[in-house]
């Protein structure tokens, strides 16, 4: 199995003691690669977002300055933000961060992302997929093609 598929796995599952258990004794070899996969999104993720990574916005003032909420990292905007650049090209990534930045502060703003999304159930985190994901290939210039769930995700 490819280092992107286990990748794919634990983020989609969103049941981190089950993966935890089912990955607890990886090959030191795809815990490397997994662990590089990572650190390498975290990096990307930092170099486009800033201090303002994964961070709510929460609200946007009369000059049209977004707002953003301060301490702990939202994970509603980690999933979504790790998982669509786990398997794109970082180089590709940075070279369009502004125009991926205001997407995703668009999306943020627009009323798309509701509280009712913001949980990290199964289902909240494939449908912030499904938003997210196709504005982001947009910005690349990618074709976007939807991905098939191989099984259905519960809550």
């Amino acid at each position: 199995m490819d280092s992107t598929r286990l990748v794919w796995l634990v983020w989609r599952a969103c049941r981190l003691n089950k993966e935890i258990r089912d990955h607890k004794n990886l090959p030191l070899p795809v815990y490397e690669e997994m662990e590089a996969l990572f650190q390498d999104c975290v990096q990307v993720s930092w170099e486009i977002f800033g201090e303002t990574a994964f961070r709510m916005v929460r609200s946007v003032n009369d000059q049209g300055v977004l707002q953003f909420d301060g301490g702990e990292v939202n994970t509603a905007l980690w999933d979504t933000v790790m998982y669509s650049f786990v398997d794109r090209d970082p180089e590709v990534l940075l070279e369009n961060k502004e125009a991926i930045r205001d997407a995703f502060y668009q999306l943020l703003t627009d009323g798309s992302i509701t509280k009712r999304l913001m949980v990290s159930t199964p289902k909240a985190v494939m449908a912030r997929h499904e938003l997210w994901d196709p504005i982001l290939a947009d910005v690349l210039g990618e074709d976007f093609e939807e991905e098939e769930a191989e099984e259905e995700v519960d809550t």
